[in-house]
């Protein structure tokens, strides 16, 4: 009877085996299953007999087939350090960017995956890089000078400069890129500012002026003070100007409140004329105009400290007073006094 093998046997994570006996010297390839591997020599047994030829036996026995597996998938460029040694197909390992950078987290996700045949694994990407993470520009800002930078590294600071003429708060022309809590998005910590126009201020109320009708002034803005009735002022004087700074900066009017000074005047009485008194400003050029007054005013004199004219009425044979402008009128002699005709 001839002398031979029995059934090799199933291996572990083998394909089933295709024979139930072989002949001496017959050779037998298993095959692991998919997804796993062995060493092709440890996969081959051949039918062997003893010394005295009476025992056939397979040279090995049935083998065991390993898991295919992926190896590390290495540490990428700005990530944290991976947390495996390997990976079984269709194991996902997500990669995670160091604090400060990222990227698309398409790219960020690794897959084991076998080949064709079942035999070999890799990761479906190379270890990603991750970018560091910046500020876009920051943007110009409303009458501010033109931006100088087109990106920004977390903690960067850009002074914005605003334009010639317009000016804002030091403390919100600065911006800082800030990364956020998870060190993933930058921006800029202000949005961008918006520089005002620098105005002068109110002029201010001069001294016997008429009341100022403006409460600011744009740069190269004229303000004409007007003396109050009675006063004066040499006419250079009373005009002021905004005027700006070399740095652009700062606006203050050219001049300070003016201060007008009392006008002096000639007072005239005309025996022709009744209930008038002329008065003229006391300048090169008279020009009389009359206030109220009694019916034949004479002798008239002026109280610089009271500011009141006084003259006495050869009718009446009284004096009077009154305001310069002629208001305010009252006899300062008393109906018992004697008869008036002049002032000394």
């Amino acid at each position: 009877m001839e002398v031979k093998c029995g059934s090799p046997g199933n291996g572990t994570n083998t394909e089933f085996i295709s024979i139930t006996e072989g002949d001496p010297e017959e050779v037998y390839n298993y095959t692991c299953s998919h997804g796993f591997r062995l060493d092709p020599d440890n996969l081959t047994v051949v039918c062997q007999l003893n010394t005295n030829g009476t025992i056939a036996s397979w040279s090995l026995t049935p083998p065991t087939c390993s898991k295919v597996k992926c190896g590390s998938p290495g540490n990428g460029t700005n990530t944290e350090s991976i947390s495996i040694t390997e990976g079984d197909p269709e194991e996902a390992y997500n990669y995670t960017c160091s604090h400060g950078f990222r990227l698309d987290p398409d790219n960020l996700t690794v897959v084991c995956q076998l080949n064709t045949n079942g035999t070999i694994a890799s990761w479906s990407l190379t270890p990603p890089t991750c970018s560091k993470v910046k500020c876009g520009s920051p943007g110009n800002g409303t009458n501010t000078e033109s931006i100088s930078i087109t990106e920004g590294d977390p903690e960067e600071v850009y002074n914005y400069t605003c334009s010639h003429g317009f000016r804002l708060d030091p403390d919100n022309l600065t911006v800082v890129c800030q990364l956020n809590t998870n060190g993933t998005i930058a921006s800029w910590s202000l949005t961008p500012p918006t520089c005002s126009k620098v105005k002068c201020g109110s002029p201010g109320n001069g001294t016997n002026t008429e009341s100022i009708s403006i409460t600011e002034g744009n740069p190269e803005e004229s303000y004409n003070y007007t003396c109050s009735h009675g006063f004066r002022l040499d006419p250079n004087n009373l005009t002021v100007v905004c005027q700006l700074n070399s740095n652009g900066t700062i606006a203050s009017w050219s001049l300070p409140p003016p201060t007008c000074s009392t006008t002096a005047k000639i007072f005239v009485t005309d025996e022709d004329t009744e209930y008038k008194i002329f008065v003229a400003d006391l300048q090169d050029d008279l020009d009389f105009t009359h206030i109220p007054s009694t019916k034949q005013p004479r002798s008239i004199t002026y109280d610089s400290v009271e500011k009141k004219i006084y003259w006495a009425d050869k009718e009446t044979e009284r004096v009077y007073r009154a305001d310069v402008d002629g208001e305010n009128r009252e006899e300062v002699t008393s109906e018992s006094s004697d008869g008036t005709y002049g002032l000394m």
